[in-house]
């Protein structure tokens, strides 16, 4: 076949045209041009429809080389002509192997044609608006995603958003040198396209600018190809040095790290041991420090556009004149959902170690770790020549903050008009009161009110960025809690996992703000 759904009009045909079209489990596949072809197409939804081997390589000679622009061949064509489109939605895609060794082949192309340059149409123009792409595959094609018309500078599409996406090694196989550009990410519009929040197969970020090309804003990315890390994360997540006593207290509001150490240590060649969530750290992990005051380490991002200081403290205990420590206490306390079994409070002389402790978990929950950092359930411990607490960890009751397998809370509200247009985050009226900056509910995607923008505030303020600009930018916080906000919250809950993930037994944030995250951030605020 040419084409396996294909929708052609000829200017100003007022008749056949596709409206309100839902695609759903359906698979596109080797076709000789194009998986399918549309000229006419608005309110629509793609979901998990697969569009693999179309238009590989040239037509047969048979056909006139014009033939539904055969050297445009590939997967899908949104080839827009005549009309005022809007709202086009494509949810977990699989585009591969399209368009292969074509002039100008792609796995996906859309176009709103006649507007720029594109003078051929200009009689008879399109418009669209709302184009939104989540979630999905986009990978082996000749070129992976191609916006408006090559050459041409069309005017649209506008407002068009990719996140969620694995966007990579879309490669040129076409053996000419004719071609228009290539790349992952093909914008030859006008108009700036959000490609932020994919994996493009690297964390590299001169590789993802070299195959996002025209106007695309592709930052912040993911690093890692299960879609847990952003790019824009620089942070501190550990750091010990030698007779360290007790856990490191890291403040990520005032990023300040304060650690004690044993009485005696010289803490003028202190030689620390760092992990970090970012590119890079100055001065580096394993160098030899002089840390007689406090000490500044800078960690970079890994898309290297910003970065992040710590300040590092260290102290020894004060030491009274003319009395030598002898002997300390360690205290161990069990804390919720589980019990601790051996001697809970041991005076340890100095130079010994005490008797063996076990965190034992309640059942249904399992143990975390202590406050030092251990993470085995078993421990004995050295005299630490101080008096200190460690505290056994445990996960929390199953089903508190745990994605879309939570029952959030209800709360009653007014009732408020649906939020339109925009990027998803826009200003709505507002319905809960916020009493002295501290949280009384929680929220989620769609939720509306004053504490919406309070937390967009929030966010915004701790580097956690809701938008760029326009609705939820910093000082142009909105009471929606859109895609934008719960993006930023997921990135916010992954800084301070050991807080709020951990004790629930989760490894990403959920965009959730449940309890675990309320409480925390309400604590922070009350600081």
């Amino acid at each position: 076949m040419l084409a396996g759904m294909l929708n052609v009009n000829q200017a100003q045909d007022t008749g056949t045209q596709f409206n309100n079209v839902t695609v759903t489990d359906s698979i596109f596949r080797n076709n000789a041009i194009k998986g399918l072809y549309i000229e006419k197409l608005s309110d629509s939804v793609f979901t998990n429809v697969q569009i693999l081997n179309n238009g590989r390589y040239a037509p047969p000679t048979t056909l006139a080389s014009t033939t539904l622009a055969s050297f445009h061949a590939g997967g899908m064509d949104l080839n827009l002509k005549d009309g005022s489109y809007s709202n086009l939605t494509f949810n977990n895609l699989t585009v591969t192997g399209n368009g292969i060794g074509t002039k100008e082949g792609a796995g996906i192309m859309i176009k709103a044609r006649g507007t720029g340059s594109d003078t051929g149409y200009s009689t008879y123009p399109a418009t669209l608006t709302g184009v939104n792409i989540t979630g999905g595959t986009f990978t082996d094609n000749e070129r992976g995603i191609r916006f408006g018309e090559p050459t041409k500078n069309n005017t649209g599409p506008t407002n068009v958003a990719i996140s969620g996406a694995t966007i990579r090694d879309n490669i040129k196989q076409y053996t000419g040198i004719d071609g228009s550009t290539y790349g992952d990410v093909v914008n030859t519009s006008t108009v700036l396209v959000d490609a932020a929040s994919n994996w493009w197969g690297t964390s590299v970020k001169s590789t993802i600018q070299a195959n996002a090309t025209g106007s695309v804003d592709f930052t912040p990315y993911y690093t890692d190809s299960g879609l847990t890390t952003f790019s824009d994360v620089k942070q501190l997540l550990n750091f010990t040095v030698p007779n360290q006593v007790g856990s490191s207290t890291i403040d990520e509001i005032n990023h300040t790290i304060n650690i004690s150490v044993l009485a005696g240590t010289d803490v003028k060649v202190l030689v620390p041991t760092i992990t970090i969530n970012g590119s890079s750290i100055s001065p580096i992990s394993g160098t030899s420090t002089n840390f007689t005051s406090p000490v500044t380490y800078t960690v970079s991002s890994y898309d290297e556009e910003t970065t992040q200081n710590y300040i590092v403290t260290v102290t020894t205990p004060i030491k009274k004149s003319g009395i030598r420590n002898t002997s300390s206490n360690i205290t161990y306390v069990a804390g919720d959902n589980g019990k601790i079994e051996g001697v809970l409070e041991q005076r340890i002389a100095s130079g010994r170690t005490g008797s063996e402790v076990v965190a034992i978990p309640d059942s249904g929950h399992t143990f975390v770790n202590w406050s030092d950092g251990l993470t085995t359930p078993s421990r004995s411990d050295l005299s630490p020549d101080v008096d200190i607490t460690i505290t056994a960890y445990f996960s929390n009751d199953v089903g508190q903050e745990v994605g879309g397998e939570i029952e959030p809370v209800t709360v009653e509200t007014p009732t408020t008009p649906t939020p339109t247009g925009g990027e998803g985050e826009v200003s709505v009226p507002g319905s809960v009161s916020v009493v002295s900056d501290v949280f009384l509910r929680n929220l989620e995607l769609g939720d509306e009110g004053e504490d919406v923008k309070l937390l967009q505030k929030f966010l915004n303020d701790n580097h956690f960025t809701v938008a760029r600009g326009g609705a939820g930018a910093p000082g142009e916080e909105t009471t929606y809690f859109g895609k934008r906000t719960q993006n930023a919250l997921v990135r916010f809950q992954d800084v301070h996992a050991d807080v709020i993930l951990v004790p629930l037994g989760l490894k990403k944030g959920t965009g959730y703000f449940g309890t675990s995250t309320r409480d925390y951030v309400n604590s922070l605020l009350k600081k």
